[in-house]
């Protein structure tokens, strides 16, 4: 199992098939869906809010994984880098 600081509360729990096949399957990384489809079928309110105003475009187009990683990370939120990185200066 992964360790992290923050990992995701499936992966801490050693639900891994929450996303991914037991044995086998099309998607890659034996994956159950693909992209923000997988994020979706738990983080639905994540989803929906998108449709709430202004939307950060990542989050918009289902393209979670360009900020997030998905087993977990040493940054909150499972965030690829710490937030003030990303912030436009």
């Amino acid at each position: 199992m992964m360790h992290s600081k923050h990992p995701h509360e499936v992966v801490a729990k050693g639900q891994c098939l929450a996303c991914h096949e037991p044995h086998f399957g099309p998607k890659p990384n034996l994956l159950t869906a693909e992209g923000g489809a997988l994020c979706s079928t738990c983080h639905a309110d994540v989803v929906k809010a998108t449709d709430k105003g202004s939307v950060h475009p990542p989050a918009k187009d289902g393209e979670c994984l360009q900020c997030h990683q998905p087993h977990g990370g040493d940054e909150p939120g499972m965030l690829t880098q710490p937030a003030t990185a990303r912030r436009k200066r």
